[in-house]
C-alpha cells in the first residue's frame, strides 16, 4: 500500500482531525474497492456484484466477497473513531461513528442496508432444467444476515451453511 500514491492520498483524511465523517467513509470505500481489484470509478457495490457472479459460477465462498458500500462506510467510521481514540484525548460520540449500544455495550453497526437487493435474492433458483417447485436453498450466514443461496453452489461441510427448503 505504501507504494501506491493514490492509496496514500485516500488514507490521509483518516489522520486529519478536521476531516468530515462522510469524506472518511468515501475514501475508505475507495481504498477497500482498490484492495478488491476494482478499477478507477468502479463502486464497491459493482465489484461485489461482479465477484458474486464469478463466485456463483466457480463455487461460492461468501467470505471472499467484498463488503457492500454501506458495510464499508460503517467500518471506516469505526476505524476513524479508533484512530482518534488512540491518538488524541477527545469527547467523540461513538454512536456517531459506526457503533450502537446493545445490552449496555458498544457493538459495531455492520451495515445500514440489506446484504443483497431483494431483486437479486428473488432470481436465485435451483439448477433444475424443468420447472422445479422444491427450490432447495441454503441459508448462508453473513454477519447477522442469512442469504438464500442455491444448495448446489456450496459444499455440504461449509461451516456457514444451514440447509433449508423455501
Amino acid at each position: 500500500m505504501s507504494d501506491n500514491e493514490e492509496l496514500r492520498k485516500l488514507a490521509l483524511p483518516f489522520l486529519r482531525r478536521c476531516s468530515f465523517v462522510e469524506d472518511i467513509a468515501n475514501c475508505g470505500v475507495q481504498i477497500i474497492a482498490n484492495l478488491y481489484g476494482g478499477v478507477q470509478h468502479e463502486s464497491l457495490d459493482i465489484i461485489c456484484y461482479r465477484k458474486f457472479g464469478n463466485k456463483v459460477l466457480l463455487n461460492l465462498k461468501v467470505q471472499t466477497l467484498p463488503p457492500t458500500s454501506a458495510a464499508a462506510e460503517q467500518h471506516c467510521k469505526r476505524v476513524l473513531y479508533q484512530i482518534i481514540d488512540w491518538t488524541e484525548e477527545t469527547n467523540l460520540n461513538p454512536l456517531d461513528l459506526g457503533w450502537s449500544i446493545t445490552n449496555d455495550r458498544l457493538t459495531p453497526i455492520k451495515t445500514t442496508l440489506p446484504a443483497a437487493p431483494d431483486k437479486l435474492l428473488n432470481i436465485i433458483r435451483c439448477k433444475c432444467k424443468t420447472n422445479c417447485d422444491t427450490r432447495t436453498f441454503v441459508g448462508v450466514h453473513v454477519g447477522n444476515t442469512v442469504l438464500r443461496v442455491p444448495s448446489y453452489v456450496l459444499s455440504a461441510n461449509d461451516k456457514y451453511v444451514q440447509k433449508q427448503k423455501s
